[in-house]
């Protein structure tokens, strides 16, 4: 299991520095040594952060069911027009989403806080969507 976040940060084997660890790096290295069966980000915040765009990418690119969960319906939505931006690029890997943003009746039901921008009550995990990369169309 690979753990991976904007805040993350783990010990590099060869070295005794930290570093911080992306899904884009992360993904790069498990395209070599492992069989991925399938990625989660919980409340990734994608839609926030332009800087999830090339681990997104990479995502699509394992071409394998990836979940990523948000503290809001709302957070869930702006994720998935994130994350449908990010794969339209030439390069990109196209995707399509196994669902699409929905409350997750799975959440916990022990509120984090308050947004202190829109005021709404934060679950962790409350709303999630999952997308997959699949292969270009022929000709493409």
């Amino acid at each position: 299991m690979v753990l991976t976040g904007r805040s993350l940060k783990a010990s590099h084997p060869d070295s005794s520095s930290s570093q911080q660890i992306t899904a884009e790096t992360a993904i790069s290295d498990l395209e070599v040594d492992h069989q991925v069966d399938a990625v989660a980000a919980f409340n990734a915040g994608v839609w926030g952060y332009p800087s999830w765009k090339d681990g997104i990418v990479a995502m699509a690119g394992l071409k394998v069911p990836c979940l990523v969960t948000a503290y809001t319906s709302e957070e869930s939505e702006d994720d998935e027009d994130a994350i449908a931006d990010m794969c339209k690029s030439e390069s990109g890997t196209p995707i399509k989403f196994l669902w699409g943003a929905s409350k997750n009746a799975n959440f916990n039901p022990v509120k984090k806080h308050d947004c202190p921008v829109t005021g709404r009550a934060m679950y962790e995990n409350a709303a999630w969507l999952c997308f997959q990369g699949i292969a270009a169309p022929a000709g493409v």
